[in-house]
């Protein structure tokens, strides 16, 4: 059964996960095709066309910061 270190590694080289900080102790990863799907889902969500960019929203929805 692989480690959690494995798989972490795994997904990382795979592109689904990568290292937010720096060292080898107490990384910290993210996974931004998921952040970004649950944003998509949140914009539909909050629009009566299910689309932010066509119609405004009716309810707050989640800012998508550019890094």
């Amino acid at each position: 059964m692989p480690t959690a270190n494995t798989v972490i590694e795994r997904f990382a080289e795979a592109g689904i996960v990568r290292q937010i900080n720096i060292g080898k102790r107490n990384r910290a990863f993210e996974a931004q095709g998921i952040i970004e799907a649950f944003i998509g889902f949140e914009r539909a969500a909050a629009s009566p066309a299910n689309d932010t960019l066509v119609s405004k929203p009716v309810r707050p929805v989640p800012f998508k910061e550019v890094r």
